[in-house]
């Protein structure tokens, strides 16, 4: 029968160390016996899920609540109680978003992006830009998943990713930039089969003046056109690239 190693076996001495440092300093210090079972459990937890995350070990909510024996809702409320309380210095939600950009799907018969964000804390704080820009999300019973008008994904993706002002002027430079791209865009061959119009009226009119209109027809290859368009920085390029081979 294999040994049991238990849940600490692979934990260094000096995170040991350090773990036994952060509850001491908030249990003692004349604070014996103040702190409730729900806070204790959140730190204790914050603990844990900081090891993983430095570890580069698995922190989905279904393998922690297998690990700790608490059903997967609750392991979801102690990650947001945990980010609440005890921050993660490394945790950047715009980041965290790009990374599930790639796993995207566009439903064209309903116009909608849709994107898994299996992190709560990510979810809210997108949740927070979308309402902070007045846009909305549909609502899914399926806690993990967002999804968004087209036009309004690409624009959030713009405001985060990319240089060009959504309502103002573009500059000199991201318009040579975006000429370059509708250029290279034209010349290519799923251009001339189904996009050769689209980009006919982006060349005549502008790309600010008409990418939201073209978004909204809802098909696949409008978005596609649009997309490959916009200059991105290369680590989000990367990203979008990936998500316009998929259309």
């Amino acid at each position: 029968m294999a040994e049991n190693k238990g849940i600490l076996h692979n934990w260094s001495e000096k995170e040991k160390t350090e773990a036994f440092q952060i509850i001491a300093e908030v249990c003692y210090d004349k604070n014996f016996g103040r702190l409730s079972k729900s806070d204790m459990e959140v730190l204790l937890f914050s603990i844990y899920l900081e090891h993983c995350l430095k570890n580069n070990l698995a922190y989905d909510d279904y393998t922690l609540a297998i690990q700790l024996g608490i059903p997967e809702t609750r392991v979801r409320n102690l990650k947001v109680k945990k980010e609440l309380q005890y921050p993660y210095s490394e945790y950047d939600w715009k980041i965290a978003f790009v990374n599930r950009i790639k796993y995207a799907k566009y439903d064209d018969k309903k116009a909608l992006v849709k994107v898994s964000i299996p992190d709560p804390n990510v979810r809210r704080d997108v949740e927070h830009y979308v309402d902070s820009q007045n846009w909305y999300s549909e609502y899914q019973l399926n806690s993990k998943l967002l999804q968004m008008r087209a036009d309004q994904f690409i624009e959030m993706c713009m405001q985060l990713y990319s240089d060009i002002p959504v309502d103002g002027e573009i500059g000199i430079e991201t318009k040579k930039q975006i000429e370059e791209r509708l250029k290279a865009a034209q010349s290519s061959d799923w251009a001339k089969e189904s996009a050769s119009d689209i980009f006919a009226r982006i060349n005549e009119e502008g790309f600010k003046n008409c990418w939201k209109d073209v978004i909204k027809s809802g098909s696949k290859v409008a978005i596609k056109a649009v997309l490959s368009l916009i200059p991105f920085g290369a680590e989000f390029q990367e990203v979008i690239d990936y998500f316009i081979q998929k259309l």
